[in-house]
């Protein structure tokens, strides 16, 4: 059975394993729909006070819609009602509503979220222990069906194990899906894509330990096989030891100088070292023979924006553009992280970009401009492009004021915004990100408390709040509760485990915060991460390291 086959197999197992749990518990969501002639129940339900208006008419559109089979809309409906009311009695027909559409993650983050605001609610307890049960059976049941169809076809088995890790994607748990795929390689341990897949779970999984070991296996069992030597190459980068990797791969790389795929990990490593010129020169002899692949083309860009070669990265992406407009999009993209707009409109300026890749050309045109200070043309070109009205206009201008670097100007404009449009959610988050930035850390706590009140679910105002705090080191209780949610919603977030890191950093638990921190670097290389690192650096005595690095984030972000 081929990959299409797995995820349609997983898109029916899912809404089949969850659907009857909902139906069984709940006696208030008919699967069909109630006789317009039987009586109605009135249900008292324990709301907070003042009653709002916003949760009344989200609760009786999700009642309707429940009422009406629309499981869809009521489940939209039931996110908004509790969004105003988050207390057990909603969370609980959100969470029921939930496991009628089938949606699973969905479910998980119900119940993160309720653990959260009432840990201790019976009912809450009661749906964690089904829901235990719920997933012990699914996973049964879908590790059989897997089973069944690698077995079957022999012939088939690599690349069904290889889509495997996309067919499960959809769960959107990570160790869940790292369980499920250990269960279903356990038979062909001697076949490389089972460990290969194992590693890649492992890693999005977070077990850096158990994605290498699996890594090794898969270039053990196959030393020359691209994929393996990639992701042997991706594990020692997430592990801050591409020292580790390059005496496979530089070999490997040599006997098959054809394999683009492991010339770029190969470079990736090199990057990582004193001397990342060395990744640039690997990339010369396909760059030379014109190969247009949008990985080397991606390979340059990044090199070249992270100060490695930029100016012969850049030339090299305007040779590819002969080919693949997109390149001379990716170099005007390296000149802006070079803090070299005036080179970068330059590029831009030469001719339109076809189709869709217009739209970025556009963005970053205006972002350039802003950097220059030209902020009202920059408004214009944007305005003349994809004109934008009320709040948006106004996130947009005061978004431009700050690359500017005009934080007053920004401020002004968002100050107007909530003025003439009044509490709305991603002004008030904006505003209060400025107001961090400007160093009035009080006002920023005030208005991210007062966004949370609004609403108590934003993952990215959670994170916000918490990471204040932590910065401030002060209240790190609550800081610790905020993050563990933010943590929780969002998982594999570079800036929310860059939060978490800092944290722990506070606590003094460096070992704790150096692993978070540097988890935080590869999904997310911002300075203030990269920041972050030189400190836990320094604070576990790691004076080489942290020199390492300060020379590193000087590079890479000129201009700081």
């Amino acid at each position: 059975m081929t990959l299409r086959a797995l995820l349609t197999l997983l898109s029916t197992a899912l809404p089949l394993a969850y659907a009857p749990f909902a139906a069984a518990q709940s006696d208030t969501a008919p699967a069909t729909p109630a006789s317009p002639d039987a009586p109605s129940e009135i249900r008292v339900e324990p709301l907070r006070t003042p009653l709002d208006g916003d949760f009344v008419f989200a609760w009786l559109v999700g009642e309707l819609a429940l009422r009406n089979g629309q499981w869809g809309q009521a489940l939209e409906a039931y996110e908004r009602a509790a969004e105003a009311q988050p207390i057990p009695a909603v969370l609980d027909r959100w969470a029921q509503t939930a496991l009628l559409t089938g949606d699973a993650a969905q479910f998980e983050r119900i119940l993160t979220l309720w653990q959260w605001l009432a840990p201790d609610d019976a009912r809450l307890q009661q749906l964690a222990a089904h829901r235990e049960r719920l997933n012990a059976r699914f996973e049964a049941q879908i590790s059989e069906r897997i089973a069944e169809i690698l077995k079957k076809d022999p012939d088939q088995r690599e690349r069904n194990l290889l889509g495997l890790p996309a067919a499960l994607a959809e769960l959107g748990n990570p160790t869940q899906i790292l369980r499920l795929i250990e269960r279903a390689v356990a038979p062909y341990r001697e076949e490389p894509a089972a460990h290969l897949i194992v590693s890649e779970a492992a890693r999005q999984a977070g077990d850096l330990d158990r994605a290498w070991a699996a890594a090794q296996a898969a270039v053990a069992l196959r030393p020359d096989w691209p994929p393996a030597l990639a992701q042997f190459a991706q594990v020692a980068l997430d592990r801050f030891a591409p020292e580790l990797a390059i005496p496979i791969l530089a070999p490997a790389q040599e006997r098959q100088p054809e394999a683009l795929t492991v010339t770029l990990a190969l470079a990736a490593l090199l990057a990582e070292t004193d001397h990342p010129e060395r990744a640039v020169a690997l990339l010369a002899p396909w760059v030379e023979r014109g190969v247009t692949d949008p990985r080397l083309i991606d390979a340059l860009a990044t090199f070249g924006a992270q100060g490695i070669e930029p100016e012969q990265c850049a030339r090299w992406l305007l040779r590819l553009a002969k080919e693949r407009p997109e390149a001379r999009l990716k170099a005007a993209q390296l000149w802006l992280a070079r803090e070299q707009p005036r080179r970068a409109l330059r590029l831009l300026a030469q001719r339109a970009l076809p189709g869709n890749l217009a739209e970025s050309a556009a963005a970053l045109t205006a972002q350039a401009l802003a950097r220059l200070g030209r902020v009202d043309e920059a408004l214009s070109r944007l305005e003349a492009h994809a004109p934008l009205s009320g709040v948006d206009a106004a996130l947009r201008e005061a978004r431009l004021w700050q690359e500017a670097k005009q934080w007053e100007m920004s401020r002004a404009v968002l100050i107007d915004a909530l003025t003439t449009f009044g509490d709305v959610p991603q002004l008030l988050y904006d505003y209060a990100i400025l107001l961090e930035r400007m160093g009035a850390r009080d006002s920023a706590e005030g208005y991210l408390r007062k966004l949370l009140a609004m609403r108590p679910f934003d993952v990215h105002a959670i994170n916000a709040l918490g990471y204040l705090l932590a910065d401030a080191n002060r209240s790190l209780d609550e800081a610790e509760r905020l993050l563990r949610l933010a943590r929780a919603l969002k998982p594999n977030d570079g800036f929310i485990m860059d939060s978490e890191g800092w944290l722990r950093f506070r606590q003094r638990d460096y070992l704790a915060a150096r692993r978070l921190i540097e988890a935080a670097w590869r999904r997310a290389p911002d300075p203030e991460i990269g920041d972050h690192l030189v400190a836990v650096y320094q604070a576990l005595g790691d004076e080489a390291r942290a020199a390492a690095w300060r020379k590193r984030l000087a590079r890479q972000f000129p201009g700081r």
